[in-house]
């Protein structure tokens, strides 16, 4: 089990078919707030995480019902 937190994130959420998308944001402090975005592409029930966020417990079952995780890209610092 990891430590780490689950920061607010929307549903996940089909854009175009087999690419999907979370939106997230952490609060930095009382004047900022930055913006966190996953994106999934499925092919062939294999999935692909772009900068990968930690999810909610709902949203990782929805997850994991779209197929098989295979590789993860970390494009962005902060993922």
């Amino acid at each position: 089990m990891t430590d780490t937190p689950i920061y607010p994130h929307d549903r996940l959420e089909e854009i175009q078919p087999d690419v999907f998308m979370v939106r997230g944001s952490i609060k930095m402090n009382a004047l900022m707030s930055i913006t966190r975005n996953m994106a999934i592409v499925r092919h062939a029930g294999e999935l692909t995480l772009v900068d990968p966020i930690r999810l909610s417990a709902p949203e990782e079952k929805r997850l994991e019902a779209l197929g098989t995780v295979k590789r993860i890209l970390r494009l962005g610092p902060f993922h």
